[in-house]
């Protein structure tokens, strides 16, 4: 019997069919998976470093070769390219297609560990692995006529960043561009001189005095309290008024040796 005779000797049971079929797939269309992209893996890990304002020609051969030493270590690995600038390293790690790169990147992680004591400590070292999931969705730019770089990138930082890290669905949201407020102690050569003070001990002043600690517990009205020390500087003043050992002599403050005002800070702008 011909499939056309059969439907047409038969048109309940045809009927039947189709509206079991136009069922089925109506309930496979709302069951299967969406998204904006599709999750797609590529076999590429990216590894970011950054190291203040090293130069690049310190970077190279302190940081760079150490890090492509290391990703060349990692199984599956084909190729690797670095791009070095000033206080910058980005290093792309190409795998091939049968790779597992999520293993691929725990194995990237453990050596970069392994790397860590040859790398200066100032380093920050952040690998990922690139797919679709981790490009931008959405953006949002600030911009005012008042408000300074520095303003909009703390706004930015601190009242829209958690308000749409709240929002359901949303899993990272990072803040670019804009300024970053600092203090900086710009440091006069004759004055150091003067006062047999060199910019190491200076450093040292600062790092010394930028510290947090508890004294211990303290108990009143049956309560105890955690009492903390901290000789952080909160404002301009205080920074101004650290005190920097000097031999042959009493210890001096940044004021006698510079200049301390606030600034922003190099290299942050979009």
């Amino acid at each position: 019997m011909s499939l056309s005779r059969w439907a047409v000797e038969r048109p309940a049971a045809l009927f039947l069919l189709v509206a079991v079929l136009c069922a089925a797939g109506v309930w496979s269309g709302m069951n299967l998976p969406s998204s904006i992209f599709p999750a797609v893996t590529f076999p590429r890990i990216k590894v970011i470093a950054e190291a203040a304002e090293e130069p690049a020609a310190q970077m190279v051969p302190a940081v760079t070769r150490p890090l492509e030493e290391a990703l060349l270590r990692v199984p599956g690995i084909e190729r690797v390219v670095s791009t070095t600038t000033r206080g910058s390293v980005e290093l792309g790690a190409q795998f091939s297609w049968s790779t597992d790169v999520q293993l691929a990147l725990q194995r990237v992680q453990a050596e970069i560990e392994r790397t860590r004591p040859d790398l200066p400590p100032n380093v920050r070292v952040d690998p990922e692995w690139m797919n679709t999931a981790v490009f931008p969705i959405l953006g949002y730019a600030l911009t005012s006529t008042v408000e300074t770089q520095a303003q909009l990138r703390e706004l930015a930082e601190f009242r829209v960043k958690p308000e749409l890290s709240q929002i359901p669905g949303v899993a990272q949201v990072q803040v670019q561009g804009g300024r970053v407020r600092e203090f900086q102690v710009r440091l006069e050569p004759e004055r150091l001189t003067a006062r047999h003070v060199s910019a190491a001990d200076v450093v040292d002043a600062i790092r010394k005095s930028d510290v947090l600690s508890s004294a211990g517990l303290v108990e009143a009205n049956h309560e105890l309290y955690l009492t903390l020390v901290t000789g952080k500087p909160s404002s301009l003043a205080e920074l101004a008024r650290i005190p920097v050992a000097k031999t042959g002599g009493p210890p001096t403050t940044l004021a006698d040796l510079g200049t301390v005002e606030a600034a922003d800070a190099p290299g942050c702008d979009a």
